[in-house]
């Protein structure tokens, strides 16, 4: 056997004990492992899941096989809500075993990480409540509009626009914050659709900022 086939024998035998070993840390603090993937390299991480959204991953470090590292994850969109958020990760030796993995674990790493996971899903929910409030609003200004239609997608706004060519009136509603931010923008006579589209937004308690 060449050195380059020894060398991959160790790299499948420690992939293969690495994955035993956290089934055993999953199974002593409550989580489930995720299965391996079809194209996974010998030195993926083993990913454990845990309530919450609560998301770990097992690595055997390759400059340091002896030692296991444990990341704790946030969910996606975190770094778009909650940036300031600090990693969570710590290492243990491999020989300890198990059981006093499990315990570094709980005792030097969830603690902080599961405080800074419910920062995360509190911002994750605040940032989804704010955009089904806008989505609400755009709603309401659509089916009072006729002609009015969406514009560009955006994370933090919602864009619609009214457009009747060089006779006007043209222009665009921009709705942002938790659906109460409101500006809009026309051009042309003004006075048939600010009227319509202040009733609408008073039904949904939005103050507008017309700029005509």
């Amino acid at each position: 056997m060449s050195a380059i086939d020894n060398y991959q024998e160790q790299e499948r035998r420690q992939a293969a004990e690495l994955r035993v070993l956290a089934g055993e840390v999953a199974g002593l603090i409550g989580y489930t492992v995720d299965p391996p993937a079809k194209d996974a390299s010998y030195r993926d991480a083993v990913r454990l899941h845990g309530p919450d959204g609560a998301a770990l991953s097992i690595t055997r470090p390759w400059n340091n096989p002896l030692r296991v590292s444990v990341h704790a994850g946030y969910p996606q969109g975190t770094s778009q809500v909650a940036y300031h958020l600090p990693e969570h990760a710590i290492t243990v030796a491999v020989s300890r075993g198990a059981q006093a993995i499990a315990r570094e674990i709980q005792r030097r790493l969830l603690p902080g990480y599961l405080r800074d996971l419910t920062k995360a899903l509190d911002a994750l929910r605040a940032r989804a409540d704010a955009a089904q409030a806008r989505e609400r609003v755009a709603a309401g200004l659509l089916a009072a509009v006729p002609g009015l239609r969406r514009g560009i997608e955006s994370d933090t706004r919602v864009t619609l626009t009214y457009y009747r060519g060089s006779a006007g009136p043209n222009g665009s509603v921009e709705i942002s914050g938790p659906g109460d931010e409101v500006s809009i923008n026309l051009t042309g006579p003004a006075e048939v659709l600010l009227p319509m589209f202040t009733a609408a937004l008073t039904d949904h308690n939005a103050t507008p900022d017309p700029c005509a």
